[in-house]
């Protein structure tokens, strides 16, 4: 497993937000809300398959984490697409200039 020597809790954090900011610059605003839900089943998904591996433990604060991880994720990327689209006048039916 590869481990960045940061706390498990960041990581849970910081890895489902690249998630939800791909998600969000991808599929846009009307779609936040079902990819947060898929982001978030996935989060508890995961964790509760934990229970069938040897050596592992699910922990309601990592699936926590993730959650929370997707919602910064989400945020930030459709904050970033908001402002491309400001910069570049694209995604709204407009040619970029």
């Amino acid at each position: 497993m590869f481990r960045t020597g940061l706390p498990p809790e960041l990581e849970h954090v910081l890895a489902y937000a690249a998630a939800g900011g791909v998600f969000a610059v991808v599929y846009g605003r009307k779609s936040a809300p079902a990819s947060l839900a898929l982001l978030g089943l996935g989060a508890v998904g995961f964790e509760l398959a934990q229970n069938f591996v040897p050596d592992r433990m699910p922990r309601v604060v990592d699936a926590a984490c993730s959650v929370t991880g997707s919602l910064i994720g989400i945020t930030g990327g459709l904050m970033l697409r908001w402002l491309w689209s400001k910069r570049h006048g694209i995604w709204r039916g407009r040619p970029a200039l």
